[in-house]
């Protein structure tokens, strides 16, 4: 089934002059991921052209995967009897994730131009699951895949195109066997996710990161006994995730380069974890207030901001999960509108963006008037 449903569209300079009127007026337009009748719906990723993956629900709340574009919903056919969750869109509009239901296991897939890939495991079970989790501009996709004894799962990279995972991700040798997931992968090779350890005492989980050789265990902002993980990584090899800070459930996301590991801070409450970081360093995610609610951040500039401030109050909109951000600008991730779950995306300007778009706009008048 293929369902094309008109939300917005803006084309062209009519796009342009949305968002300068937006950055003058210090608000941004909220753009709807639409429902069919169910109960939620989400957006969660984005590329740098402002394609959306994310997904609707019908009347029977069944589940449906969207490409959202220019105003425009579109339900893809990825399987023909499966439920399938996006995950992840890269520069090529090449879609991965994972498809579920149907009583069979998961199993990590790749779209393009109409056509699905799937991602086997590379047990050669085929009841054992895979998952897609990240795509680079390259084809090279991430994912973790089940096995057979007391790990349960292993990070693997597969190359679109192919069917069975082309690198292994290799175990952290001082920490000894356990689990591993890759989430992302950026245009290096180099993948993020979490590990395990079989080592006792308990080693609590931690983020890592591959480059293609070695996997290693990320610094936490806390003491030895701190739980992290790694999500988001820009180009440049910068990674975004959450550690926790001694204090049960007191958790902050941050930005780790390599050497240094910041502590983005929160919104005022006690905790923010961190999803995606683009290759301006901008990162978004979701904090607690000093309220305690749950909401949508992004972090530039060494300061955390909550998305909500882009946003007309009487729009209706509570913006409370960022999940993705373009090089670009696009935003996208999960709000309440007027109370009803959906997916958003935002743009958010760059600094500087009303003052770029008032030369523009008096240039342009000044030509209208020659």
């Amino acid at each position: 089934m293929r369902t094309r449903h008109r939300n917005w569209t803006v084309p062209g300079a009519a796009a342009a002059f949305l968002v300068c009127a937006g950055a003058s007026a210090g608000f941004q337009p909220v753009y709807e991921i639409p429902s069919l009748g169910g109960l939620n719906t989400g957006a969660w990723t984005v590329n740098n052209a402002g394609q959306v993956g994310g997904w609707t629900r019908d009347g029977s709340n069944a589940a449906f995967p969207v490409l959202w574009e220019d105003g425009v919903m579109t339900v893809l056919d990825i399987h023909p009897t499966r439920q399938a969750v996006i995950e992840d869109i890269n520069n090529n509009g090449e879609l991965v994730g994972r498809l579920v239901g149907g009583g069979q296991p998961e199993r990590g897939f790749y779209y393009s131009g109409g056509v699905t890939s799937l991602l086997e495991p590379a047990s050669g079970n085929p009841n054992h699951w895979t998952t897609a989790s990240g795509i680079n501009d390259f084809g090279q996709i991430v994912g973790s895949g089940q096995v057979d004894g007391p790990n349960e799962f292993q990070a693997y990279i597969w190359q679109a195109g192919t069917g069975s995972p082309t690198d292994s991700v290799p175990q952290i040798s001082d920490v000894g066997a356990g689990f591993y997931a890759g989430h992302k992968i950026n245009n290096s090779g180099q993948i993020t996710g979490f590990h395990d350890s079989n080592i006792e005492p308990w080693i609590p989980w931690r983020g890592f990161t591959y480059d293609g050789t070695e996997s290693v265990s990320l610094p936490v902002l806390g003491d030895d006994g701190s739980f992290s993980e790694a999500w988001g990584i820009n180009d440049a090899g910068k990674i975004t995730g959450y550690s926790d800070t001694n204090l049960f459930f007191d958790t902050r996301a941050f930005l780790y380069d390599g050497d240094t590991m910041i502590n983005l801070g929160t919104l005022g409450g006690n905790f923010s974890s961190g999803f995606a970081v683009n290759n301006l360093d901008w990162v978004v995610g979701d904090s607690s207030n000093d309220a305690g609610d749950l909401r949508a951040f992004l972090w530039r500039d060494g300061v955390m901001m909550d998305l909500n401030d882009y946003v007309d109050p009487d729009s209706g909109w509570v913006l409370q999960r960022a999940r993705d951000v373009s090089d670009t600008g696009w935003v996208v991730g999960l709000g309440q509108l007027n109370g009803e779950p959906r997916g958003f995306v935002l743009y958010i300007p760059s600094p500087g963006t009303a003052a770029i778009c008032m030369i523009g706009l008096l240039a342009g008048a000044r030509r209208r008037r020659d």
